[in-house]
């Protein structure tokens, strides 16, 4: 047996960018390889920056024959524990936090978005962006009647899509010149900017499962591409990252895949990595 196959209990797996392809489509070679560790008793979850309902939901979508072990929504805020059937949330922004931080980045006129009830999630106004993404994840866009919407109550995060790459800088550069004990800003896509309490992240959350699972770090894998990840990949025990994943990510990881997300880069990798439980579903 390799070294990974002897110490390594458990997989966390971002999914954009890593998990499934840019289409967001997962490939049966990645599930069938996932399955194939999950009989063998190797744990298996998602982290994402969405919501934990969404990401259940995702499961059926993908045909899996098990329910995930665990999920970690909202970038860390968020913990589904499978065999409890119950989530965790941590760390949310209050009201009064989330008014500074959305009169902060009101001059930028951007577009600000927030799950609210799952399915659905909320926008200042309908934009092509929003409207697709709500159509992505089977969301129902509730459009706010003004700004002071978004601090009724407290929130895990803020998202501001950014498509325009300048813009986009803009916004990291304004976001940077107002910093605050009370949240931080990271990119979870290209085009995604996202404010959280500065306790949270997926490596928090991570830390989490390992607590509520009863298993030790050391014995969790992590897999993931983009900066919100890169604190997963230095939590975890052995961590994995995408060829197609950020510099950051690429030098917090123990490894970088051959192949990247539209290639089956993670299952390629995994299957190196555990010889002997994969042999026999070659």
């Amino acid at each position: 047996m390799t070294e990974i196959e002897k110490t390594i209990r458990l997989i966390a797996a971002d999914v954009d960018g890593t998990l499934v392809r840019d289409d967001r489509l997962m490939t049966r070679f990645t599930r069938d390889t996932i399955c194939a560790l999950h009989r063998h008793g190797i744990l298996f979850g998602i982290a994402s920056g969405r919501d934990y309902h969404q990401l259940l939901e995702d499961n059926r979508l993908w045909h899996f024959d098990f329910p995930f072990d665990f999920v970690i929504g909202m970038n860390g805020g968020q913990v589904y524990i499978e065999k409890e059937k119950k989530a965790y949330e941590y760390y949310l922004l209050s009201t009064s936090t989330l008014q500074k931080l959305l009169t902060m980045m009101a001059p930028l006129d951007l577009n600000p978005s927030m799950y609210i009830d799952p399915p659905d999630f909320m926008a200042l106004r309908v934009d092509e962006g929003e409207m697709q993404s709500a159509e992505r994840n089977h969301s129902n866009l509730i459009i706010a009647k003004d700004l002071s919407d978004f601090w009724q109550k407290p929130h895990a995060k803020v998202m501001y899509r950014i498509n325009d790459p300048e813009k986009m800088n803009e916004a990291v550069a304004w976001a940077d010149a107002h910093p605050s004990d009370l949240w931080h800003s990271v990119k979870t896509q290209t085009t995604m900017l996202e404010f959280m309490d500065p306790h949270v992240n997926k490596g928090m959350g991570l830390k989490k499962v390992s607590e509520l699972l009863n298993v030790p770090l050391t014995g969790i894998l992590a897999a993931g591409d983009m900066d919100n990840d890169v604190p997963m990949l230095k939590t975890a025990g052995y961590s994995v990252c995408m060829c197609n994943g950020c510099d950051e990510g690429k030098e917090a990881a123990d490894a970088v895949t051959r192949r990247s997300n539209n290639d089956d880069g993670l299952a390629l990798w995994l299957r190196t990595a555990f010889p002997d439980y994969l042999k026999s579903d070659e």
